[in-house]
């Protein structure tokens, strides 16, 4: 009797076990799988994406690298990953581009390809890359270029709704697309599309010229600790000030083109403060952007490497383009509040958006678009009306990803009180 009592206790605590784990793997999945794909053989990490079964729940990419594309892709990695100093840094040097295939809806495009992303994030993982696509001819989801990209690296559904947001208040956006993809005989699961900066009229309509700062040789230098003596410490994020006013402004359009030239010395005399914010850019615009990074609790998108700048030939005036949100933060932390409220100027701050906010012109749109949001419901109702869809593209999404412990609706919600108690209630 006492012997079939034990068997019946061990089969219930076998039970619970089993119970108990599912639970804890299926909150913490995407943790656990990460770490299991850090010591598991690569040779069974093949297996897996081999004969990896498809859900079918997105939009299914398929990508034929030859293998001898396929092998400098992997050269280049390795050469990313590997560095003396311990920087892993994909500089512009080792991103090279191979020749392949994209086969969509039955479709089959020439393409380019190479590996995609500043930090090791997007490569790290022995299969699981990031990459940047270029089509010799047509497009694919009315696109030319794009980047793909696991959903994790943009905070899986918290971009999609960056760009929806800053959508709502008539900011520019980039096309944002969850997709499947399958590179030869691998498929590899949920990616994100993402539209690439390109002047060839996709979603970024009646524009010929966008900018960026070219940081190539920053980075290249501090791959190789070959940095000038002004630089103290590491921060890739922050651009040291003593190089702000060195970097070269770049375009994406026709170097040559008058617009770039009008655009270039615009935002140079800007950046030498010969030009207060108000007169360089479209401050409503901006006024706009920053509010939604300062509810969402980043600065990540003012970053330099990250900032990409469209002229408008109608206003004559810069539009900064809403790009790489990353992922937010609570600002009742204080290392948050310190470091993500723009009226802070706190040290944290870069040389460019201190120079934005050094503009009372501006600081007065910034303050009175922000009022309007905190004092309203636009945020319940952006939510509301995009529940169905979000909760959707979060169910699809639920191998690939897990939600924070907070979602980003609630930490907008709590951010908006925080703003109004903080700065509002006086």
């Amino acid at each position: 009797m006492k012997s079939y009592i034990i068997k019946i206790v061990l089969f219930l605590l076998l039970v619970i076990s089993v119970f108990l784990s599912n639970i804890i793997y299926e909150k913490y999945q995407v943790y656990i799988n990460s770490k299991i794909s850090n010591i598991a053989p690569l040779a069974l990490k093949k297996y897996y994406y081999k004969y990896r079964p498809k859900n079918n729940d997105f939009p299914h990419l398929k990508i034929i690298i030859p293998n001898e594309g396929y092998d400098e892709l992997k050269k280049n990695r390795i050469s990313a990953l590997i560095n003396e100093n311990g920087k892993s840094l994909l500089t512009k040097s080792i991103r090279k581009y191979v020749d392949s295939k994209l086969i969509y809806k039955g479709k089959v495009c020439d393409a380019k390809i190479r590996l995609k992303g500043l930090m090791k994030g997007h490569w790290q993982d022995p299969i699981k890359w990031s990459f940047k696509v270029k089509l010799k001819e047509g497009r694919i989801f009315g696109l030319k270029k794009f980047g793909i990209m696991n959903p994790v690296q943009r905070g899986c559904i918290n971009e999609w709704i960056f760009h929806k947001f800053n959508y709502e208040l008539n900011n520019k956006y980039l096309k944002y697309e969850f997709i499947e993809l399958s590179i030869n005989d691998m498929f590899l699961g949920n990616y994100v599309l993402e539209e690439a900066f390109d002047t060839s009229k996709d979603s970024l309509k009646n524009e010929d010229v966008i900018l960026k700062f070219n940081l190539d040789d920053y980075f290249n230098k501090l791959r190789f600790d070959s940095l000038p003596k002004c630089i103290e410490k590491y921060d890739y994020l922050h651009i040291p000030e003593c190089l702000y006013e060195k970097i070269e402004i770049v375009s994406y359009g026709n170097p040559d083109s008058l617009e770039f030239n009008f655009a270039a010395n615009l935002l140079s005399d800007f950046r030498f403060g010969k030009l207060k914010t108000h007169q360089v850019f479209d401050i409503k615009k901006l006024a706009n952007y920053l509010s939604v990074t300062t509810l969402m609790g980043n600065q990540h998108p003012f970053y330099l490497h990250n900032v990409r700048i469209l002229f408008n030939s109608k206003t004559k005036l810069l539009e900064i383009i809403p790009y790489d949100l990353e992922r937010y933060h609570l600002l009742s932390n204080k290392e948050a509040y310190e470091e993500f409220l723009p009226w802070k100027k706190s040290r944290f701050m870069n040389k460019f958006l201190k120079q934005i906010m050094s503009d009372s012109v501006f600081n007065k749109e910034y303050i009175k678009v922000l009022y309007n949001i905190v004092n309203s419901n636009l945020i319940e109702l952006f939510f509301e009306k995009h529940r169905k869809e979000v909760s959707t593209i979060k169910k699809k999404l639920s191998s690939n990803c897990v939600d924070l412990e907070i979602k980003l609706e609630d930490a907008m919600l709590i951010n908006k009180i925080f703003i109004k108690n903080n700065l509002f209630s006086k």
